[in-house]
């Protein structure tokens, strides 16, 4: 199954957007998102960035958010930058 990440409008990145995305599978049980700039590939925001490095725990699926609905919060001042750019990518683990 893949998510498709519908349009994304421009949005203040000082205050954050909602991503909406459709899913054909199963009950959505956490998303991860990832995404980098558009030019140089460079990670800017990932949900797996907040696991310790020495955590034994699979870093894909233990940091994604818990959530069963097809949206995903960008929280304000997340690392993207106003007239930039982006690359967004949505992961799902399904129930």
């Amino acid at each position: 199954m893949q998510a498709i990440i519908h349009n994304i409008e421009p949005f203040d990145a000082a205050k954050g957007t909602l991503i909406s995305f459709t899913w054909h599978g199963n009950q959505i049980f956490k998303v991860r998102c990832l995404i980098k700039t558009n030019k140089e590939g460079d990670t800017v925001y990932d949900t797996t960035l907040d696991v310790p490095a020495d955590d034994d725990t699979d870093p894909i699926y233990d940091s994604t958010v818990n959530t069963m609905q097809s949206t995903f919060l960008i929280p304000a001042n997340s690392g993207l930058e106003n007239n930039g750019y982006y690359a967004c990518f949505i992961t799902v683990v399904d129930i």
